[in-house]
């Protein structure tokens, strides 16, 4: 009895696979299938691989577009925040002023 070994069939279909033919019986129908079917699957696995890469693209540039409005907001937001510390600044001026206007007489 023959020891059976684990084989991951992914692996194995990645096989190169041929076989020994005539010459003159090159182009038979069975060799044509098969030969048909290894090209689809490589096919199907350069499609699955660019699909999975446009996928990553597109998720990149989700996260491009999140951290480009954040950075705008955040300079809108500290924009802001210079202009209030400055009116505050001449807020306190003008009440100083006042003061001083209220304390000469």
């Amino acid at each position: 009895m023959a020891k059976k070994e684990w084989h991951s069939l992914r692996a194995l279909s990645r096989v190169d696979y041929g076989e020994k033919v005539d010459s003159d019986n090159l182009v038979g129908p069975d060799i044509l299938k098969k030969g048909a079917l290894l090209r689809i699957a490589d096919a199907l696995e350069r499609l699955a691989t660019g699909k999975t890469e446009l996928e990553t693209l597109k998720e990149l540039e989700g996260q491009k577009k999140i951290v480009s409005d954040l950075s705008n907001s955040y300079i809108t937001k500290e924009r802001e925040a210079g202009s209030l510390c400055r009116s505050i600044s001449a807020y306190k001026g003008v009440i100083a002023k006042l003061k001083g206007k209220l304390a000469v007489k």
